[in-house]
């Protein structure tokens, strides 16, 4: 899907959640980045990004991306909301 349409939101998610679910956590974080950086509008992104930075300890880069998938709202706005809560506990 990639190799045809590179910058396809739903295949860059299918890459980062199937590298999530292997804990190849370095490979999940570069397809959520390409994801966020091709598709700054798309919240599930962001979303995905922060839960990865956090199992990464960046911490500080997981709540910039937690809140940017809150700003933009959405269908996914109370799973990002829930996303954001969990960063600012582990901060505190």
């Amino acid at each position: 899907l990639l190799k045809r349409w590179p910058k396809n939101l739903i295949g860059q998610m299918g890459i980062g959640n199937t590298a999530y679910a292997m804990k190849d956590l370095e490979s999940a974080k570069i397809a959520f980045l390409q994801a966020v950086q091709d598709h700054p509008e798309a919240a599930e992104a962001f979303n995905n990004l922060a839960h990865v930075l956090l199992d990464l300890n960046e911490t500080s880069d997981a709540l910039v991306a937690a809140e940017e998938a809150v700003k933009l709202g959405g269908p996914f706005l109370e799973t990002s909301k829930i996303t954001l809560e969990e960063i600012r506990k582990k901060i505190n």
